[in-house]
């Protein structure tokens, strides 16, 4: 969902904790292709939605994927309902800014710097092979859960 309002973004002083990560469209089918081939449950405890940006997973900071070109999103305790980045915050105070996006997008949502915009997570499910399998045979990243 597009952004009706301008948030600037700077950076963080200090990160925050990851509980989330934006894997972009071609490495997001790449992992998701590994983890399929490697037949572990390795997505297990991850939820996810699919979006056309790729995937966005949600999970404890130790299962998410470490790799490239990956962002990663948590909890500001100033501003505990949106998912947010963790290396760059609002130059409003995020509690604000929270609730002005929460009136765009009600239930739980992230917050993306670029391109600007909320993603809804309310569809985020548990990751399994068979929908994860089914969602890289559709062309191009799918809006539905993986």
């Amino acid at each position: 969902m597009n952004l009706a309002i301008a948030i600037e973004w700077r950076q963080r002083e200090l990160a925050i904790e990851p509980s989330a990560a934006l894997v972009p469209d071609a490495p997001a089918r790449a992992l998701a292709r590994r983890w399929l081939d490697d037949g572990i449950d390795r997505f297990a405890g991850l939820r996810g939605v699919a979006h056309r940006w790729g995937l966005f997973l949600i999970g404890e900071a130790s299962l998410l994927p470490w790799v490239r070109d990956v962002s990663y999103f948590g909890r500001d305790p100033r501003a505990p309902g949106p998912l947010w980045p963790t290396a760059l915050e609002p130059t409003a105070p995020p509690a604000l800014v929270g609730r002005a996006l929460a009136r765009a997008c009600p239930g739980p949502f992230a917050a993306i710097p670029e391109p600007p915009s909320v993603l809804p997570l309310a569809d985020a499910r548990s990751i399994c092979p068979k929908a994860l399998a089914a969602w890289l045979t559709e062309p191009g990243a799918s809006k539905a859960s993986p």
